[in-house]
């Protein structure tokens, strides 16, 4: 009988300590279940369509607003942990509707974009934007990245948070644009003078560029010469090589209905080589094979290279120009 005893009130002991260790008890001097969510990062939406969010992002920015679009907290993060593909950010938040607006990029120390306005408590999501810092639109600029979420912290009286998948774009481009004259006299680029231009400075929480009126005039933050490697292209009286010139450019958002400008004038005279509409060449180079809008296809892209054929007197060879070793024509795009 002793024996038996002991073998009820151990029962019932351990069906005491699972009633006082589940979220759905309620007793007064336990403390409540905690709620939130914990968010995963993936930057998949690139040419690859391969989640690489943690080899290129190198600092994290996280604004939490609620139901009624305002502003309730931050989150941040810059260690080595945002390389690890296991990593999570976790954050305590009652139950509710929420939105959060990741920005990648944008807190570490060369970042070349910066909100417009510190959010504060009550502060409404409509208001957030972020800006190019003027200073970097000759510069090489640093990885931006933008992403938003909406989701929902139940009380599902586990005491899990919820799995909250955000989905980032990168904001920047980067451009190399090769010169090469076709009978082939060695070029540099200094030779010349580039500009890209477009309205793209400010973007809304949407990632979306805000009109400002001035557009931004991006410029070279690199230019030389570069060498076809030996025997691939040989030019005229046996050279073993083409000497080309060429300049590289990084921009915020290339976005088609601001109609952005790529602009190529020789140094020496200032006469204008080439005044083309940027975004059309960029979505002339999509593969029949890929489904994606022309905005899309653009904001997939990382890095573009822009090859211009120059003849013999120096000007543009108008009918085509190669862009990621694409040829796109003219003829083929509505201007």
């Amino acid at each position: 009988m002793i024996l038996k005893f002991k073998y009820m009130a151990l029962a019932a002991l351990s069906a005491m300590t699972v009633s006082l260790s589940s979220c759905d008890a309620v007793f007064d001097d336990l403390e409540p279940c905690r709620t939130g969510a914990e968010m995963r990062f993936i930057f998949d939406r690139n040419l690859e369509n391969s989640n690489s969010f943690h080899s290129n992002v190198d600092c994290l920015l996280v604004y939490i607003y609620d139901a009624d679009g305002r502003y309730v907290t931050s989150l941040t993060e810059t260690s080595d942990r945002l390389a690890d593909e296991n990593w999570r950010l976790s954050v305590e938040l009652p139950e509710g509707d929420y939105k959060a607006v990741a920005y990648g990029g944008m807190t570490c120390g060369e970042s070349s974009f910066s909100p417009v306005a510190i959010p504060e408590r009550d502060s409404g999501f409509d208001a957030l934007q972020v800006r190019l810092k003027p200073e970097h639109a000759g510069k090489r600029l640093h990885d931006h990245y933008h992403g938003v979420a909406d989701f929902t912290v139940d009380n599902h009286g586990d005491n899990e948070f919820g799995k909250v998948p955000v989905s980032m774009t990168r904001t920047t481009n980067h451009f190399r644009i090769l010169m090469q004259n076709l009978s082939g006299a060695p070029l540099s680029g200094e030779d010349f003078d580039f500009y890209i231009t477009e309205d793209n400075s400010l973007l809304d929480n949407g990632n979306v560029p805000v009109a400002t009126g001035t557009p931004t005039v991006y410029t070279p933050w690199i230019k030389g010469v570069v060498e076809e490697r030996p025997g691939t292209v040989r030019g005229p009286e046996g050279n073993p090589s083409i000497r080309m010139g060429y300049a590289e450019l990084s921009t915020s958002r290339v976005y088609i209905p601001n109609k952005p400008v790529i602009r190529i004038d020789d140094h020496k005279t200032g006469r204008n080589i080439a005044t083309l509409p940027l975004a059309y060449y960029l979505a002339a180079s999509q593969s029949d094979a890929s489904s994606w809008s022309d905005q899309e296809y653009i904001d997939r892209g990382r890095d573009w290279v822009m090859t211009f054929f120059l003849q013999e007197d120096g000007s543009w060879f108008q009918g085509y120009i190669m862009v990621n070793g694409w040829s796109v024509r003219i003829n083929e795009i509505d201007m």
